[in-house]
């Protein structure tokens, strides 16, 4: 009997099969989520849990869809009222404090701009910061070690990117301005040294087609016991990027951006260097203007070129489709095809018919 079982385990491992977690798929797997009627996507951002949360400014509430913004299953966090705003324009989830940031602008004779901490589990919100410093606020952004940063879009040099912190030691929050003269500032990220990546207008120069295009710069970060120390300038990364709304960058390091005629990737050499040439994603479908972007971090590296097995986590992109800001469409990993284990059960029955075999000759 003992060889028999032997014979069984070794048959089992020879006809199981053979789950791979990368195979070549060449694109993403996509998902497409119209929102009601009553919502806009003008701001989105993931939070730790999986779920995509939606902001719109006429509502006094969020639209959490998740997990991983794909299901489309939906929950309505109402929010401890308005947050008096004409514009929301941006938003990201802070890590550090477990909340979410929310940024948006007050038009009228004196902009300004706020960012709002939310709880996403009561609804309560608090202004972190209101100024005028901000009055065409475009994005919001976290550092790994707690520091926020807010970019204010501008004309005619006029935008910047600012620090947003107690720099009085007061617990009253004050935008300290870490790059300025810019033109139509937006995207902000931080790469894996936590510097700055920001996106910027290039000063209102045009394709030829009458849209905007976009540089895309660093802005070295130092820690000091004295805080944080900038470059005395930004390097610049790529130029001429129609994707000039906004900026994400996934855990490998590739930037995608958004804009003009949708979502864009921009090139790298076979050494991994940006190139200065960007590829249109999803150039099937027919879209004019996309704007915000969201990122989840999965398991595995956000690849078309790979599948998940099952055990792995997809990374997720999201970002909004059209002007209309009512389609969102997510992409991740396609899952990896399994073989139907019919070997297995053949196995099993050569070796019922060997037990019966033996049993008749005893």
């Amino acid at each position: 009997m003992r060889k028999l079982m032997f014979f069984f385990l070794g048959l089992s491992a020879l006809c199981a099969p053979e789950i791979t977690s990368a195979q070549n798929t060449g694109e993403f797997a996509r998902t497409t989520i119209d929102l009601p009627a009553d919502r806009e996507a003008d701001a989105i951002a993931y939070g730790p849990d999986g779920r995509l949360f939606v902001l719109t400014q006429a509502q006094n509430s969020i639209l959490a869809i998740g997990p991983q913004g794909l299901d489309g299953s939906e929950t309505v966090i109402n929010l401890a009222g308005s947050l008096g705003v004409d514009q929301v324009a941006a938003a990201t989830f802070d890590q550090t404090r477990g909340r979410l940031l929310v940024a948006g602008s007050r038009f009228g004779g004196s902009p300004s701009g706020s960012i709002f901490s939310i709880d996403t589990s009561t609804g309560a919100f608090a202004e972190l910061f209101s100024g005028s410093e901000l009055g065409g606020v475009s994005e919001v952004a976290v550092r790994s070690t707690g520091e926020i940063f807010a970019s204010n879009f501008g004309f005619s040099g006029t935008g910047g990117i600012f620090l947003i912190d107690d720099t009085t030691g007061t617990g009253t929050l004050s935008a300290t301005e870490v790059v300025g003269n810019l033109d139509g500032a937006a995207g902000l990220v931080f790469d894996a040294n936590n510097n700055l990546i920001f996106q910027n207008g290039n000063d209102g120069t045009s394709d030829g087609s009458g849209d905007f295009t976009a540089e895309i710069s660093l802005l070295g970060i130092t820690d000091t016991a004295a805080g944080l120390q900038f470059d005395s300038a930004p390097t610049l990364l790529a130029q001429n990027s129609t994707g000039e709304i906004d900026l994400i960058i996934d855990g490998e390091g590739d930037f995608f951006t958004t804009g003009t005629l949708g979502l864009y990737q921009l090139d790298r050499d076979a050494s991994g260097n940006l190139t200065g040439t960007e590829t249109r994603l999803l150039s099937d479908l027919d879209l004019d203007f996309s704007s915000g972007l969201a990122f989840l971090p999965g398991s595995v590296a956000f690849d078309s070129n790979l599948t998940i097995a099952p055990g792995d986590t997809s990374p997720v992109l999201s970002f909004v489709s059209d002007s209309t800001s009512r389609q969102i469409i997510s992409l991740s990993l396609n899952v990896a095809a399994v073989p139907e284990p019919t070997a297995i059960p053949l196995g099993m029955l050569l070796v019922l018919q060997l037990m019966r075999r033996r049993n008749r000759t005893q």
